[in-house]
């Protein structure tokens, strides 16, 4: 059963984001709202816990939305990589689920524009 209030938009595929103040975990987004996002990541280690603030920014746009506060839902493992060579056989994907903490008037003007542009429709 579906537990989110707002509404899911799938990323388009130069959108980011950076977990941590010293972006402890970089991935792809791979949905994002008004309410959380999720972003796939690869990692050679479990997760190290959560953070306070993620930042999310968009690859050739100059797009940067720094240091939203956020809480980590979920960070579980979702398969190995697809960079399978044996030397990375032990890196890990892993999907991490943020919630939104409370948003500056100026955040969430930046978010909706990120969800204007950088989106290309509502996800699964």
């Amino acid at each position: 059963m579906e537990k989110r209030r707002h509404i899911r938009f799938l990323a388009k595929d130069n959108a980011f984001a950076a977990l941590g103040y010293k972006f402890t975990r970089v991935g792809k987004i791979r949905n994002i709202g008004t309410g959380g996002l999720a972003f796939e990541y690869i990692t050679d280690e479990d997760s190290n816990g959560g953070a306070s603030k993620i930042d999310i920014f968009v690859s050739g746009h100059g797009f940067h939305l720094s240091k939203v506060p956020c809480m980590v839902v979920y960070d579980m493992p979702v398969g190995v990589s697809d960079i399978s060579p044996i030397f990375y056989q032990t890196l890990i994907t892993r999907q991490c689920g943020i919630q939104f903490g409370a948003l500056t008037e100026d955040k969430r003007v930046e978010l909706n524009l990120f969800l204007e542009r950088f989106t290309t429709g509502p996800a699964p």
